[in-house]
């Protein structure tokens, strides 16, 4: 019996050691000297002129990524950049008056209270979809919600407040 709780409990100790050390999706912030010249290359040819504010290398999902934060054209815009510097996804502030009117009524269909802080356009493998910020007046819940161009909901979080 000894034996057995014994094998039982390295056999717990090991599958705890190995999940610990899977690679774990993470983000440091990195020059522009430090972007791979493929990655930026890419980002000159279509953004000449953008004023980079931060960059950095994510993992996800086991992938490098290259993000640049940059302001272009009076817009605040993050692309993300494989090593090779195909692009992954654009993420772009909008305003309200350019959201789709389908994603405007299905959120005051749900939201009828609704107030707006942030709104993002993210363009990923050809797929827009839009990330919006906000605050259900009614529960006083914070939300990030992200719908379809059609105004179906693709995700949602609660966003906790700084005492939860």
């Amino acid at each position: 019996m000894k034996v057995k709780l014994m094998i039982l409990f390295l056999l717990v100790l090991t599958m705890t050691f190995l999940s610990s050390c899977k690679e774990k999706e993470s983000e440091k912030v990195i020059s522009k000297e430090e972007l791979p010249a493929l990655v930026l290359q890419s980002f000159e040819a279509s953004y000449a002129g953008g004023e980079i504010k931060e960059c950095a290398e994510e993992m996800e999902d086991g992938q490098k990524f290259y993000e640049i934060s940059f302001i272009y054209e009076d817009r605040k815009i993050d692309a993300v950049y494989t090593e090779t510097g195909a692009v992954h996804a654009i993420e772009e502030m909008i305003t309200q008056e350019e959201l789709p009117q389908e994603v405007l009524d299905a959120l005051s269909i749900e939201y009828p209270a609704f107030t707006i802080e942030k709104i993002e356009k993210i363009d990923q493998s050809g797929k827009q979809s839009y990330e919006i910020k906000g605050t259900d007046e009614g529960t006083k819940q914070r939300w990030e919600i992200k719908y379809s161009e059609q105004g179906k909901v693709i995700d949602r979080e609660k966003i906790k407040s700084a005492t939860e």
